[in-house]
């Protein structure tokens, strides 16, 4: 998911490498600032033995919803044309590059399931601390 806070065009990732470059004295100016609106709208819920990830409908200042994003990251965009931003009191404006689909909830699935596959449980109700609470 943290792919979504990469630039997407080749200006943005250049910006973006000369920025993480430990001796410049100077940086360029961000072209994004991130609220953290999406990250903050992934909650979960318990349903009987099953715990399920969902997205809260939370509004971005533009209102935009996080259900949106979610649906533009999973499904990407066409792009094309450009669009206006805010820059202080001035209005600008950008390309609208087409966003590929995201592969967070495929990559997240095989992550936790290389998680589980490596967990021995039995070699943790062996240790002594977990004895009483296993036996």
């Amino acid at each position: 998911m943290l792919l979504s806070y990469s630039p997407r065009s080749q200006r943005g990732r250049d910006v973006k490498e000369y920025n993480e470059d430990p001796y410049r004295a100077h940086r360029k100016k961000l072209t994004y600032h991130h609220t953290g609106t999406f990250i903050n709208s992934i909650d979960t819920e318990v349903d009987n033995k099953l715990v399920k990830v969902i997205i809260r409908d939370n509004q971005y200042e533009n209102g935009k919803s996080t259900t949106e994003i979610y649906k533009y990251l999973t499904e990407g965009t066409v792009g094309g044309g450009t669009y206006p931003y805010r820059d202080g009191g001035e209005t600008k404006w950008a390309y609208n590059y087409p966003t590929p689909a995201h592969l967070f909830e495929e990559h997240t699935k095989l992550q936790m399931k290389g998680f589980l596959d490596n967990l021995n449980l039995k070699e943790y109700s062996n240790q002594r601390r977990f004895k009483k609470k296993w036996h």
